[in-house]
């Protein structure tokens, strides 16, 4: 999960560590129109602000090497004076700290469950990771049977410097959340508020989609997993199953066409007919 780093255990967070003690006291993320241009987020319990596609913390001088390196889309975006001032209101850190845990569970950061410390050095490993640790650091100490370790729950600031793991408690969940859904949440809020003066009063619920109504496309695959009608239509990884589709098509067409002898007349009638998605109306 980890390569070796120095051990900077003994360099830790500049501010008072009550803060993770009482998580209810502390908003998970603070979001901020100033942000969400940048897809930025305000992580108030480590005072950093955090990429919310990413899952990483960073510090004000950082925003830039990381927009230019992973989102460059956005680098137009980035307004150094409204982010500065931020900074200094929010308290962010100029540098990210490096934490010794275990502390409570930092809302937007990755979270690695089966992981243990290193008996020899304390240092935090995914189990699958601790060969090569005492490869590297302990050659010459017996490698312990990993699922004889207690195993915790950590997390890291970034995957760069500071990708370090330390413990944290986690925090119990009824829902489970991310970032991406405060985003998308922010974003219905929105739509809902501006789609108001577009919806017509007193609207028949049967003819809200006549196209859906008419098929029965939603009673047909009703009985199916949606897993498994997505796996359906998936463009296939290998792209040479591609060359099956043109002779799964004509075989489709062929059965098509043997059903016709034993179609009633009236659906007959009614494939043969106007298709009225192309006289101009649009059905919503």
């Amino acid at each position: 999960m980890q390569e070796d780093e120095p051990n900077v255990c003994d360099k830790h967070i500049k501010y008072p560590l009550i803060m993770f003690l009482k998580p209810q006291n502390i908003p998970q993320l603070i979001s901020h129109n100033d942000l969400k241009p940048l897809g930025l987020f305000i992580q108030p319990a480590l005072h950093l602000f955090l990429c919310a596609s990413c899952s990483v913390a960073l510090t004000l001088s950082s925003i830039h090497n990381h927009i230019s390196s992973h989102h460059k889309n956005l680098i137009q975006n980035i307004d150094d004076t409204k982010l500065s001032k931020l900074a200094q209101e929010f308290g962010i850190l100029p540098e990210l700290p490096m934490i010794s845990g275990p502390i409570m569970e930092v809302y937007g950061l990755p979270l690695f469950s089966n992981c243990t410390k290193c008996p020899q050095c304390g240092k935090i490993y995914g189990k699958d990771s601790l060969y090569m640790h005492y490869a590297r650091s302990h050659p010459n100490i017996p490698i312990p049977n990993p699922h004889s370790l207690a195993t915790c729950s950590a997390q890291q600031l970034d995957r760069g410097a500071h990708k370090s793991l330390f413990c944290v408690n986690v925090v119990p969940k009824q829902v489970a959340t991310t970032p991406f859904m405060t985003i998308v949440e922010d974003l219905r809020n929105e739509r809902d508020t501006i789609i108001q003066k577009y919806i017509p009063n007193n609207v028949d619920a049967r003819a809200v989609s006549p196209w859906l109504l008419s098929t029965g496309w939603h009673a047909h695959v009703a009985r199916y997993e949606m897993d498994e009608l997505i796996h359906l239509v998936k463009v296939p990884k290998n792209e040479n199953h591609l060359d099956k589709l043109p002779k799964a098509i004509l075989i489709l067409l062929e059965k098509g066409h043997g059903y016709l002898g034993q179609t009633s007349e009236i659906i007959l009638q009614k494939l043969n007919s106007a298709d009225p998605a192309k006289d101009g109306s649009v059905f919503f």
